[in-house]
């Protein structure tokens, strides 16, 4: 299953990918929740350039983010896009508004190909830094980087999690680490471990943000324990908000993030990502997408055999199928309003392996974003 896509599929032409596309396809990953867990695409192709179109809410115009892939040695697990990241770039165009994005600073953290970071630039943050370990990774970032909106305010920067709190042992036969040592090797005893051998600079140690972005980042017992250190070092000390997708891939794990998230002083929220969840979110890239055919012009109709079909009355067309804009009609029509993360964590809170939460970690009073007190 694939993000369905319009243009060229070759490297260095661009493949568009329409808001529709984007939610057809969080939609079904959202009825067969394992998709969560895998890229959007894991097939043997040669990388792309792609530009996602993502409609923001409040009937403000819609933005283009370029993102470009590249080949899993540069990349490992973040040579491609993967639905979470997706889906948190659809929450922040649909709570742009309510987000202290204008002016702001935000940092994404294992970034992979850094959609969320590149959405978040896009839809106004002030200064974007897109972070991750691989060094050649980020040289293709940096690539995505330059085609931004604002490009003189996003940069690639090399964050090694090592760097701020050690590795489990275990850790070092991961795939992660494995990509990591053969960059480091290649760049040889004079690329600085790898930090400038692909001419990326690590993050400056006293770099400080109001916005901190993740998905699906949190894949062994090690990332539980160092995430939430490195999360506190980079957020604001006196007001700072993490918007994060954690897929349960275990439940111990999890659990031992957020323990942890809460004990460096965050106040954790969260939202289980159910299919009315992902409906919420995605309506906005649907809201504007029928003009000219819109979801409210079709209506079912009998041929003389007694088949049915559908006419939309404005441009005088007919089809035989049922066009999928009557069900984004019934779809936009049934989205629960409010998609924020609104399950105060506790220790005893249910976690269940093979679901998807979405995690709002404030620091700072008042919080960024108020919570829903109705």
């Amino acid at each position: 299953m694939d993000v369905s896509a319009e243009g060229a599929t070759a490297h260095g032409a661009e493949t568009a990918v329409s808001p529709r596309a984007t939610a057809a396809f969080l939609l079904r990953c959202a009825r067969a929740p394992d998709r969560f867990f895998y890229p959007c695409n894991a097939k043997a192709r040669e990388p792309r350039d792609c530009s996602y179109r993502l409609l923001r809410a409040g009937g403000a115009g819609p933005v283009t983010v370029f993102v470009a892939e590249c080949a899993y040695g540069e990349g490992g697990t973040g040579w491609r896009v993967w639905p979470c990241a997706l889906l948190l770039s659809c929450w922040l165009a649909a709570n742009h508004a309510a987000l202290p994005l204008a002016g702001s600073r935000a940092i994404e953290l294992g970034c992979g190909l850094g959609l969320p970071a590149l959405t978040a630039a896009s839809l106004g943050a002030g200064d974007v830094r897109i972070t991750d370990c691989l060094p050649k990774l980020l040289r293709t970032v940096r690539r995505s980087a330059a085609r931004a909106a604002r490009p003189h305010l996003v940069a690639a920067a090399l964050l090694d999690w090592d760097h701020v709190a050690a590795p489990d042992e275990a850790e070092v036969y991961s795939t992660e680490q494995g990509v990591k040592a053969a960059q480091r090797k290649e760049a040889g005893p004079g690329g600085g471990g790898g930090e400038d051998a692909c001419g990326v600079a690590p993050l400056p140690a006293g770099d400080r943000f109001d916005l901190l972005l993740a998905s699906d980042v949190v894949y062994s017992l090690s990332h539980a324990r160092r995430l939430p250190a490195v999360l506190e070092r980079a957020a604001a000390p006196s007001r700072a908000l993490a918007c994060l997708m954690v897929p349960v891939r275990s439940e111990a794990h999890t659990r031992r993030f957020l323990d942890e998230l809460a004990a460096v002083g965050f106040r954790v929220r969260l939202a289980r990502v159910s299919a009315r969840w992902v409906e919420a979110v995605v309506a906005v890239q649907l809201e504007r997408e029928g003009e000219g055919e819109g979801e409210g012009g079709w209506s079912e109709c009998a041929a003389a055999s007694g088949r049915p079909f559908y006419h939309h009355r404005a441009s005088g067309r007919s089809v035989w199928h049922r066009p999928a804009e009557m069900d984004y009609a019934a779809l936009l029509a049934r989205a629960q309003p409010d998609t924020r993360a609104d399950e105060v964590y506790r220790a005893d809170t249910r976690l269940t392996e093979g679901e998807i939460l979405f995690v709002e970690a404030a620091r700072g009073e008042p919080p960024l974003v108020p919570a829903d007190t109705g």
